[in-house]
């Protein structure tokens, strides 16, 4: 589970700088490469959003990251979520530690 929320988090970060390219392209005129930046960006948002799930709950807290953040048009604090996300908005349990298992007989 630990490469999985390191991956998410460097997703994040290449998240931050194609923003970043896609500001700069946007203000030099070039909007055809702007748009091909903005789309690699949903793109990687949604598979991002979709690859993390909690080992507890079984809910994905990136879709829910996402999908709250898109609401209120907020990219800002979706970076920031994205990049400190240690916990399950769902259940409030660690991200990165294995569910335990019981030996019930």
């Amino acid at each position: 589970m630990r490469i999985s929320i390191t991956t998410y988090r460097v997703l994040s970060g290449l998240l931050l700088v194609l923003l970043v390219i896609v500001v700069w392209l946007a203000t030099d005129s070039r909007i055809k490469e702007a748009a091909v930046g903005l789309a690699a960006m949903v793109v990687i948002a949604v598979g991002q959003a979709l690859m993390l799930r909690c080992p507890h709950c079984g809910s994905r807290p990136g879709l829910w990251l996402l999908a709250i953040w898109s609401v209120f048009l907020s990219p800002e604090l979706y970076f920031a979520d994205t990049l400190f996300l240690r916990k399950c908005i769902r259940c409030h349990k660690s991200l990165s530690a294995a569910k335990e298992v019981t030996d019930a007989v």
